[in-house]
């Protein structure tokens, strides 16, 4: 049979896919200006979001739920339905483009992350819009991270994702929106470092079993009752320099002990730790 006649045959039919181990080469997919790589890594299936090309209009380059859907359909087709999924959705440093004006994404749209089981770990790198339910129905999605410069997180950013136990934010320039992870059922831990970092009103508010607030860095707000009804709540680790904690953020967490380290203006409201009836403060230099 004629080898080119071959070739069109398969690539007509869509190629094949097979399982694969840590040697594969990555799998590269590519819209007009967003680009994902899958590639396994240990345990893990790691697959990647990025904008390419240079910028043509001013118009924000959105990644939306048909793309995203399409990756984990590759994921799952090629490593089976149990692979668990590292997602990291990610831009360059603007200082890194070397004065040329790249495209860059601009926002993760509401749903773009939908009804994933796989998803284990999610991670945005200097993405400066997160969407409302931008990450619903991800039952098994355990940690989620947000890192770089220039970052807003919007009014509750996830939905009916009861497996989230830890969340972390790092870089500067970071908006933590107001209510964007109330009430989450089962985060444990909370970790934010950096610089110009905005905690938002009732952002983590009744998360029932956090038990530790790690806050760390420069000028950080966290506004009012951010996390005030978090009734475990037992350490809250703040340390840094011209950091502010505002009216009865800490309301209601009887079990709270907290660690002062350079707090700044932490006292400028009264209010900040009412409710926190067991409250003891170690304060170090």
């Amino acid at each position: 049979m004629n080898r080119k006649f071959l070739l069109g045959l398969l690539l007509s039919v869509g190629g094949f896919q097979c399982h694969g181990d840590v040697s594969e080469p990555p799998v590269v997919q590519e819209t007009s200006v967003i680009k994902y790589k899958i590639k396994k890594k240990d345990d893990f299936i790691k697959v990647t979001f990025k904008a390419k090309g240079k910028a043509s209009t001013n118009e924000p380059v959105v990644l939306q739920a048909e793309l995203v859907n399409q990756a984990f359909a590759d994921i799952e087709m090629q490593y089976g339905p149990e692979a668990k999924v590292k997602a990291k959705v990610k831009n360059k440093d603007e200082s890194k483009d070397k004065g040329k004006k790249k495209n860059k994404i601009g926002s993760v749209e509401t749903g773009a992350l939908s009804n994933l089981p796989s998803l284990a770990e999610l991670n945005f790198v200097n993405i400066p819009l997160i969407r409302t339910n931008a990450i619903q129905d991800c039952s098994n999605l355990a940690e989620i991270e947000f890192g770089g410069r220039g970052i807003h997180i919007e009014k509750n950013v996830t939905l009916n994702c009861p497996g989230l136990v830890k969340i972390e934010v790092s870089g500067s320039d970071i908006s933590i929106g107001d209510e964007s992870f109330p009430q989450s059922p089962n985060l444990g831990a909370v970790n934010i470092g950096g610089s110009r970092i905005v905690v938002g009103v009732r952002a983590f508010h009744q998360c029932p079993k956090l038990t530790a607030v790690s806050v760390g860095g420069t000028a950080i707000d966290i506004e009012d009752y951010a996390f005030a009804g978090c009734s475990s709540l037992k350490v809250a680790n703040i340390g840094g320099a011209s950091n502010k904690v505002h009216s009865k953020a800490f309301d209601g967490c009887p079990n709270l002990v907290l660690n002062m380290a350079n707090m700044g203006d932490v006292n400028d409201d009264p209010t900040a730790f009412k409710g926190c009836t067991a409250l003891a403060t170690t304060s170090a230099s």
